[in-house]
């Protein structure tokens, strides 16, 4: 466990970033750089992602439960 999120980030055997903040800050930020590291997302912050969903140029799949 850690608190450095570069530490995540640039790690090659972490493939899957799971957001449990809540909010947009710094949220958004996080999974924004996970995502430009290739990394995949995982988030139920409707706050967060039902903005980006519009504003999303790659692919997206919602998982409604």
């Amino acid at each position: 466990m850690t608190t450095d999120i570069n530490a995540v980030l640039n790690d090659p055997n972490i493939h899957v970033v799971v957001e449990l903040i809540g909010g947009m800050t710094p949220a958004k930020d996080i999974l924004l750089q996970a995502v430009r590291c290739g990394k995949h997302v995982v988030t139920a912050n409707k706050e967060l992602w039902l903005p980006a969903a519009r504003n999303c140029s790659g692919k997206l799949m919602l998982i409604t439960v």
